[in-house]
């Protein structure tokens, strides 16, 4: 089980990097790199999410199954980390729900990219901004921009319906992300008041 969770550690380790990428390259200087930085982290969490949660369930269930029959647990009376693992369950069937309808359904279903003209409804609400983010001139931006002048931002408007879907997924998988991590928080808060109830830990040292 070790080795599997320091599987998982690095997953989400390389991840990380991924979205370092993900943060710094544009969609317009980089479209490629950053669609697939992108690609890359949410695979490589749903992976590391998916390993973290099978051993955690399989270490509950290997010290549960240490005990004698109709035993209770030592020290019963304190914090359990038994429910958390159930969490990380739930937390992770939801993050992969919503991973398949940002990515592979999201993406199949989705229009073309194209980037938003300059005489768009958008734009004429908002010359300024898109003047300054207009592409420059003679520039279709690898085919994207169907009716030049364009701008360097995305036209969202043919598939509102779907482009929305797959947001609002994304949001979820982020926020999934962090409810995850906070797992791992309260673990540790409920280890530390075990080992200090039974006198194994004083708290001045973690």
């Amino acid at each position: 089980l070790k080795g599997w969770w320091y599987t998982a550690c690095a997953l989400a380790c390389i991840a990380c990097v991924a979205l370092v990428l993900l943060t710094c390259l544009s969609t317009y200087d980089h479209e490629d790199a950053h669609a697939y930085s992108a690609y890359a982290f949410f695979i490589l969490m749903a992976v590391a999410l998916t390993i973290f949660s099978a051993t955690s369930t399989a270490i509950h269930h290997a010290e549960t199954n240490t005990l004698p029959p109709n035993t209770a647990p030592l020290n019963s009376a304190l914090p359990s980390m038994a429910p958390l693992w159930r969490l990380k369950l739930a937390i992770t069937a939801i993050f992969w729900v919503s991973f398949l309808i940002y990515l592979p359904v999201g993406l199949a279903i989705n229009c073309a990219w194209v980037r938003l003209p300059i005489d768009s409804d958008y734009c004429a609400r908002h010359e300024d901004f898109c003047e300054d983010m207009a592409l420059p001139e003679g520039d279709d931006a690898g085919g994207s921009c169907e009716e030049p002048p364009c701008t360097k931002l995305w036209d969202y408007s043919d598939c509102p319906g779907t482009n929305l879907m797959r947001s609002i997924s994304q949001l979820f998988c982020v926020v999934l992300l962090i409810g995850f991590q906070a797992t791992f928080v309260s673990e540790n808060t409920v280890l530390f008041s075990q080992k200090q109830a039974m006198g194994i830990w004083d708290g001045s040292s973690v």
